[in-house]
């Protein structure tokens, strides 16, 4: 890198950083070595070396694209089983502190591992910084931010029309939005164009089919208003009671234990909700781990496994009609 290119240096670094902070994640590219120094032979050069872990499945679009063609017996369960990785790297990102932005969130940059795990990369653009749009000079920032770091197709309602939003992690929440929508569809929900972006206006195709939690939590995440869209606590909490209400709906024999571990549960964070409330500490948004088999990220067969992972918390989601909607808050996770 020439030594003027400060900005590139700047993003090689930001990288760097990122990657030795996060550290070793199943779900999160992992950095062997890095170094910057001075070109041993080119004045002015900057050499950056960079050795990661080689990731050689391709990336997710590519997938979702080809997984769109295939006959699959469930559809959403292979769906929400890419997704659960992905949830799982952003959830890493957002428990750092101060919470750790990715900005870029697209399918490109989730990689396929060689033991099948979906792994987040290039956090050039990733930031720790929380940007309050306050006055006109933070409202430039942000738009140059969008501009340079976010792509247009993926880029949130809220770094187009810039006002008194604050920009944080729920931008990358947006992301996780385009992302699920890429992976049912093959496709992503917005082509780039501002009006469609801001309206939150994008195709509902009619095949393949999806359960109406699926569009809530789609929804959710897409919402015009950052305050509205869900935190990845919610969104990994959403994702591993699908997954399991899913396979309780094409497992019968599975339902009635779903419930017993449902009430159960309810008992428990009830208990819990009271003694907080007490001490006036608020609900810890930390998600709990998603387990799923090593074999989830294949393609699935068309008869599900014999045995069905039976959860250790589940709860229903409320279901709702399957519209965009712009300027109001979707969230329906309580």
């Amino acid at each position: 890198i020439p030594r003027d290119e400060k900005e590139a240096l700047e993003v090689a670094k930001r990288e760097i950083s990122a990657l030795e902070e996060l550290g070793s994640h199943s779900n999160v590219v992992q950095l062997l070595a890095s170094s910057i120094e001075h070109h041993a032979t080119k004045k002015g050069i900057i050499e950056v070396l960079v050795l990661m872990e080689w990731c050689r499945g391709g990336n997710m679009m590519d997938y979702a694209i080809r997984m769109k063609d295939l006959h699959i017996r469930n559809r959403e369960l292979a769906v929400l089983r890419i997704f659960s990785d992905a949830c799982r790297a952003v959830a890493h990102l957002h428990m750092q502190n101060p919470p750790l932005q990715h900005r870029d969130l697209k399918p490109e940059n989730y990689i396929l591992a060689a033991d099948g795990s979906w792994k987040l990369c290039d956090f050039g653009s990733s930031t720790k910084e929380v940007l309050k749009c306050e006055t006109r000079q933070d409202r430039l920032k942000a738009e140059d931010l969008g501009q340079r770091f976010t792509s247009a197709t993926l880029r949130p309602p809220e770094l187009w029309e810039i006002y008194d939003q604050t920009i944080d992690t729920k931008v990358d929440i947006w992301g996780l939005g385009c992302i699920l929508y890429a992976l049912a569809f093959g496709a992503m929900p917005f082509d780039g164009e501002k009006l469609a972006i801001v309206n939150v206006r994008f195709k509902e195709p009619s095949e393949p089919k999806y359960s109406l939690r699926f569009w809530e939590m789609l929804r959710s995440m897409l919402s015009f208003d950052p305050r509205d869209r869900p935190a990845i606590g919610k969104i990994c909490e959403w994702v591993a009671n699908a997954i399991h209400l899913v396979w309780a709906e094409e497992n019968p024999e599975i339902g009635a234990g779903l419930q017993d571990q449902q009430g159960a549960l309810a008992d428990v964070l009830s208990k819990q909700q009271a003694k907080l409330s007490q001490a006036a500490a608020p609900l810890p948004m930390n998600p709990a781990p998603i387990s799923q088999p090593d074999d989830w990220n294949a393609f699935p067969e068309e008869e599900p496994p014999e045995q069905a992972p039976i959860p250790s918390d589940t709860k229903s989601t409320g279901q709702g009609e399957i519209v965009a909607k712009s300027h109001g808050s979707m969230n329906p996770i309580g």
